[in-house]
């Protein structure tokens, strides 16, 4: 489905942007995605057919270089970016809603039945009790989870755009219990950990995340005195006992992992699953699942492509981070809490997929985040340029050539790639 959404939707806008684009490019993440996309390109005709290595290079070109395009280069303003992660959380919502009306008629909607409509592999799964609801962002329940904590932290930095107070209740209530019909503890942790990181643009960042963990602790202690809230907490990491039994095959996948990449570890193996010691690692579903999707990228193309991959978001987040840090809390306080909104939900993409693996159009959002986010640093890199643009000193009587002098230099705010 994030092929489909990429090439008919994102390849063709992505086409059209260079006449409509008027923002500096960000060359340094720029290069390290795209040397890490035309690497993955080459190694696609390694250990395979000319087919199939033409057809990785359609989907790496129609996709996920298309979405970091897009994504990066077609906001132009302030209100363009606020609108397009509005829009995503909005659609997570409706998402959140669909899967607490599944949980509690414990009917997961997206079932083995829809395979062939979703294109995954939809399982029942139960995990004390609660029916691990998935949806069409991918099979796996925990994948799901993941995207509905990334629409969570992204929605505080578009919180001041809703009006009404009920409503931004309202969707804050929706998304948490959304992520906890998944059934699954990663998105708790990478949520708290992508909370902490927002809290960094905040004019106190210790004080604030003291009264984020207070406020976390009081609400636990009072979800304790009810039957249903016992029953949540014990999905908590730390706290409850649920799940607790996947660490073992996770041990044993690292150690599996960790020799395979030290047989090939510059630029990996297409065939590692065909490495007896994987062999144990097959679940009752007749699958292996390598549920860390970097190790799996490290397997499948090596080390290089992992480091270039990491350095892309994580040069991202601390760029954003950077960039938010650098506005007035008291002129741009909503656009500073944005950026580190933003840088938030990167550092929760990275921790919360090193507990499962890329499925359905989990591999897409992430290219599409990182790409929102060099959009918001160009953004604010042009306001900046054009706020220090200052008048000449000699006297012009001509408005017009007044105007021509003061419009911002943009080619010299940062360097440019691809003419963008």
């Amino acid at each position: 489905m994030g092929f489909l959404v990429s090439a008919f939707i994102f390849f063709p806008i992505a086409l059209s942007i260079k006449k409509n684009n008027r923002l500096p490019g960000f060359a340094a993440i720029d290069r390290f995605y795209l040397t890490y996309a035309v690497l993955i390109l080459m190694l696609s005709f390694r250990e395979n057919t000319l087919t199939n290595g033409l057809r990785g290079v359609v989907m790496a070109v129609t996709g996920s270089i298309a979405t970091y395009l897009v994504f990066s280069r077609f906001p132009q303003t302030r209100e363009d970016l606020e609108r397009i992660i509005r829009y995503f959380v909005i659609a997570m919502t409706f998402t959140g809603v669909i899967a607490i009306i599944s949980s509690v008629l414990y009917w997961n909607f997206y079932t083995a039945g829809n395979n062939d409509l979703f294109g995954g592999q939809y399982f029942v799964k139960v995990r004390g009790g609660l029916l691990r609801i998935s949806s069409t962002f991918s099979d796996k329940p925990i994948n799901f989870g993941l995207i509905t904590a990334m629409a969570l932290v992204l929605f505080t930095g578009v919180m001041h755009t809703i009006q009404s107070k009920l409503g931004k209740v309202a969707i804050i209530g929706i998304l948490i219990l959304g992520a906890f019909t998944t059934g699954s503890r990663g998105p708790v942790v990478s949520a708290l950990i992508g909370f902490m990181v927002m809290f960094l643009a905040r004019q106190n960042p210790v004080g604030t995340a003291m009264k984020f963990g207070f406020g976390l602790t009081f609400a636990a202690a009072i979800a304790a005195l009810t039957p249903q809230g016992q029953a949540i907490l014990d999905y908590i990491p730390f706290i409850g006992s649920q799940g607790t039994g996947e660490v073992g095959y996770r041990q044993r996948l690292m150690e599996v992992g960790s020799a395979s990449i030290a047989s090939h570890p510059l630029f990996g193996s297409q065939t590692f699953m065909e490495e007896p010691a994987f062999e144990d690692l097959r679940t009752g579903e007749g699958i292996i699942d390598i549920v860390n999707a970097h190790l799996g990228t490290a397997l499948r193309y090596g080390l290089i492509a992992l480091f270039l991959y990491l350095s892309t978001f994580f040069g991202t987040a601390i760029k954003t981070l950077q960039t938010a840090r650098s506005l007035s809390i008291d002129d741009d306080r909503e656009w500073r809490y944005l950026g580190g909104a933003m840088a938030g939900t990167i550092v929760l993409y990275l921790i919360g997929f090193t507990t499962t693996s890329f499925r359905g159009i989990s591999g897409t959002m992430g290219v599409a985040l990182i790409g929102l986010s060099i959009a918001y640093v160009r953004i604010t890199l042009a306001e900046q340029a054009t706020r220090t643009a200052k008048p000449p000193e000699k006297n012009i009587d001509d408005d017009d050539t007044l105007i021509a002098e003061l419009e911002p230099d943009f080619a010299n705010v940062q360097p440019r790639l691809f003419g963008y």
